[in-house]
């Protein structure tokens, strides 16, 4: 009798190489010694049943990926508490790449951009610009992300210069 074509060791290794994208590492995840792994994970790759299963669950998580983006922005729009509103903002600002340490080239517009939704996102929360700002940074701290100072003193310059601008709410 011929094994199937997807077994459960494949299946762990279609999930890891879907959230990695990193073969070696999704056949250790998958249970494949360190020592083989590269070369099992390659081999994985290259099986047509493989291929088509990650092919089905790619297809799936794009569009769970627009699910949940749009119910984040029904939160943000639509929560009655500020907090709940507060965090989908910010999880949409990091869909939107605004505090990526990717940015190799500082642009001013994207900073005044920022500075701005910042500042509209302080006065929903009934927080200053500052303080606001801050609890980004710690948050961003805290879960590894870097923010590059040269962004973090573009926008902090960028919310002074508009100190005496009001949000748009």
């Amino acid at each position: 009798m011929r094994p199937p074509a997807v077994t459960e060791r494949h299946k762990l290794f279609i999930e890891a190489y879907i959230a990695t994208r990193n073969a070696t590492e999704s056949a250790k995840a998958a249970g494949y010694s360190p020592k083989s792994a590269h070369a099992q994970g390659n081999r994985l790759l290259k099986d047509a049943e493989i291929q088509k299963a990650v092919a089905i669950r790619v297809e799936k998580a794009i569009i769970t990926a627009d699910e949940v983006l749009n119910g984040i922005k029904q939160i943000a729009l639509t929560a009655e508490r500020d907090a709940d509103r507060l965090k989908a903002y910010e999880l949409l600002g990091k869909h939107l790449a605004m505090w990526t340490t990717n940015i190799n080239v500082i642009d001013n517009d994207i900073i005044r951009q920022q500075a701005q939704v910042i500042r509209t996102l302080a006065a929903k929360a009934g927080k200053t610009p500052a303080d606001l700002f801050r609890e980004t940074l710690e948050t961003a701290q805290r879960s590894g992300v870097a923010i590059k100072p040269e962004i973090q003193s573009g926008v902090l310059k960028a919310l002074l210069d508009g100190a005496d601008s009001k949000a748009v709410n």
